[in-house]
């Protein structure tokens, strides 16, 4: 005849709630559920059980150890972005201060060019394509406004006929514009 064995209370086998052998639990582990066999069933061999107990410890310190390298990798990422922040402040700080102020001498040494190429900070990126451009061609708001009218008087013609006109090419420049880093939406209507 079969016979139920029940569960003592001395039962070693880990539950949730128990800790790992470096005294921590991990939080994904929760899912992991191990209780006492029910009542109903048949005990286990203690081998099994044994096997089955060193089992749940290999996964409880493989959830512990992916979630320390999580956290480790978490925190690698916010010390990244940290150093990233603090190196665009600087870096505007400089444009502000040293190059701006000086911008026809300091626009040709080293210092300014390496600046350059690490990268405008934001705030300041307006005003340095402003300096560096320039404006050779006397383009006055003016003759901007003009030109910029011209502009959307033949867009808005969108006659066929004159297909291979230089104005066309304003539906060529619409098109292009509207698919030029859309993500930033500077250029976008």
């Amino acid at each position: 005849a079969s016979e139920v064995r029940v569960p003592s209370p001395r039962d070693p086998s880990p539950t949730p709630s128990k800790q790992s052998a470096d005294g921590c639990v991990a939080s994904s582990t929760t899912a992991l559920i191990l209780e006492n066999r029910p009542s109903n069933l048949p005990a286990k061999p203690p081998d099994e059980e044994h096997k089955h107990r060193l089992e749940y410890e290999e996964m409880v310190k493989a959830a512990r150890k992916k979630e320390l390298k999580e956290a480790a990798a978490r925190r690698k990422q916010l010390e990244q972005q940290w150093r990233q922040e603090e190196q665009l402040v600087q870096a505007t700080r400089t444009w502000v201060s040293d190059v701006l102020p000086r911008w026809e001498t300091a626009r040709h040494q080293r210092r300014t060019q390496e600046l350059w190429w690490q990268g405008i900070p934001p705030s300041v990126r307006g005003h340095v394509w402003k300096l560096a451009v320039g404006n050779e061609l006397n383009i006055t708001s003016e003759l901007y406004e003009i030109c910029a009218s011209r502009s959307r008087q033949v867009t808005r013609a969108d006659d066929p006929d004159r297909a291979d006109t230089r104005e066309n090419s304003a539906h060529l420049i619409r098109l292009d514009v509207s698919r030029t880093f859309p993500q930033l939406g500077i250029f976008q209507e």
